[in-house]
């Protein structure tokens, strides 16, 4: 709330204080700048992304938990550690089914959940941007992020070390899923938007 104290009590009335106050505590203004409003409208999309995942999460531990499976720290954490909503989805639906955990993580695994090959959650395209500095890889990445399909994978081969803070930065920022990193010099982004 704003204060209004060092205007001086005296000089507003009350109707015209309380006016102020109301007016200065309304959440309904939208942002002029367009700089502005794209950093508003990011963080946004971010916040949406991390809200689904946590969701994602909570249902996967639940599913554990209601089938009688001791998830261990190790365990936990790996699977609270992930932000890819597409991933989270994937284990819940093996959840149900899997028999130990160690199926719940294995890649070759069969599920029925698990998209085809042609499906758009496998499309993925791979960027080449091995001796190229920052901002470059991020900038490849920005150019071609709308090749693939909602829920399809760039992945950006990088040697610049910033690479491993720019590219989930820039995740971030735009409201995609950083995925991770298979390899020191490959950074793996989901589509989200």
């Amino acid at each position: 709330m704003i204060e209004l104290d060092c205007i001086g009590n005296a000089a507003l009335s009350a109707a015209i204080r309380h006016h102020l106050e109301v007016l200065m505590s309304t959440r309904t203004y939208q942002y002029q700048s367009d700089f502005v409003r794209r950093f508003f409208n990011s963080g946004k999309a971010e916040g949406k992304a991390e809200g689904k995942a946590v969701g994602q999460i909570c249902s996967l531990l639940t599913v554990l938990a209601v089938r009688g499976f001791d998830v261990p720290t190790s365990v936990r954490e790996r699977i609270t550690s992930c932000t890819d909503f597409y991933q989270l989805d994937m284990w819940i639906g093996r959840a149900v089914t899997t028999e130990t955990l160690d199926e719940l993580f294995d890649l070759q695994a069969t599920d029925a959940n698990q998209p085809s090959s042609e499906s758009t959650r496998d499309s993925m395209i791979e960027l080449d941007c091995l001796g190229k500095r920052c901002p470059l890889p991020v900038i490849e990445l920005a150019r071609h992020i709308g090749s693939v399909e909602i829920g399809g994978v760039v992945r950006v081969l990088a040697d610049d070390p910033a690479a491993a803070i720019d590219i989930p930065a820039w995740c971030r920022m735009r409201g995609q899923s950083y995925v991770g990193s298979p390899a020191p010099t490959a950074y793996d982004v989901r589509r989200l938007v």
